[in-house]
């Protein structure tokens, strides 16, 4: 763990590659990120919330291996498609104002199990159907304008997403009324 040091650039710790599985890097303002110092690396958990990362094309290196990332309070607007196809487990993306939407296959061929979007900037539910299969929680707390389709979570609109939900937080956001988990048809 380097948590807190002020390091503005990534680490290279290529002479670790094998050995190293998590590494922990919150809070240091990290601006300089060479791609090259991830490549061969094998870490399976990688933590950098409150470091600014933006560099998201250099995960491209550990997207076989990465399963847990942390990406809160991080600055984050927009990641495009660049989660395609990661081994990802869980994601954190919580405290990122600016995230107000995520592209339509911003998921595709991952099977996030947990996702964690809270105080972020939606507005609306995004379209999480490339998880239908695989995503257990949902966390979307304090999203003070955030609403919720009629049948959001109905299989004919959202690829089943709340099919496989065993956990849904949605505390302290404006809804009206709760939405319907699944179509009365089923």
């Amino acid at each position: 763990e380097l948590s807190f040091n002020n390091l503005t650039y990534f680490p290279d710790f290529r002479a670790v590659q094998t050995s190293l599985v998590k590494l922990i890097l919150s809070g240091n303002p990290l601006v300089e990120i060479d791609c090259v110092y991830f490549e061969g690396l094998r870490i399976s958990e990688l933590v950098l919330d409150s470091t600014g990362f933006w560099n998201f094309s250099c995960l491209q290196h550990i997207k076989s291996s990465l399963t847990k990332l942390n990406l809160d309070d991080c600055g984050i607007s927009d990641f495009g498609d660049y989660f395609q196809g990661f081994s990802l487990v869980e994601l954190r993306l919580d405290n990122n104002p600016g995230l107000t939407q995520l592209s339509a296959n911003a998921f595709s061929g991952t099977s996030i199990q947990k996702l964690f979007m809270s105080n972020s900037g939606f507005t609306s539910m995004p379209d999480l159907r490339d998880l239908h299969a695989s995503l257990y929680e949902l966390y979307m707390n304090n999203l003070v304008k955030l609403t919720v389709p009629t049948g959001y979570f109905d299989s004919n609109l959202f690829g089943q997403v709340g099919l496989s939900l065993i956990k849904l937080e949605m505390n302290n956001n404006s809804m009206t009324e709760i939405p319907l988990l699944l179509d009365s048809k089923n």
